[in-house]
């Protein structure tokens, strides 16, 4: 039992400790909770964190060698795991100028699974600079 009321207490916890970090509540969402909302800060870490995965899990699958270069725009919308970004990422391959790439990852937050990525999508190069 008071393993079930640590589990809950880290949940709530984590829910309102992410909603403040990223500056989300349900008034500014939208209609619903699963509407995609544009992220304000996109140097934070956690999105940071998402992007350079999305690049290094792109590499594992693709057989390529993108290095990731910065987030250059972004939305997050909560899901029934955790939370989800789509990611607009800049992202260069050896000594070439950087391109853009768009990737969706998802970032589930439950008991077993704390911060656990998964890429599900990783699409481009769409431009370059």
């Amino acid at each position: 039992m008071c393993s079930s009321y640590q589990a809950l207490r880290f949940t709530i916890l984590t829910f309102f400790s992410v909603s403040i970090f990223f500056n989300i509540s349900v008034a500014s969402i939208g209609k619903t909770s699963h509407d995609w909302t544009p992220i304000k800060n996109l140097s934070n870490p956690e999105v940071v964190k998402a992007g350079k995965y999305a690049v290094t899990e792109h590499n594992l699958r693709a057989h390529t060698s993108l290095a990731f270069v910065r987030v250059v725009d972004g939305k997050i919308k909560w899901i029934n795991t955790g939370i989800g970004y789509k990611l607009t990422i800049a992202a260069k391959n050896d000594n070439t100028s950087w391109r853009i790439y768009v990737a969706v990852v998802d970032d589930a937050i439950y008991m077993n699974c704390i911060n656990c990525l998964k890429l599900k999508s990783f699409k481009g190069p769409i431009g370059s600079s």
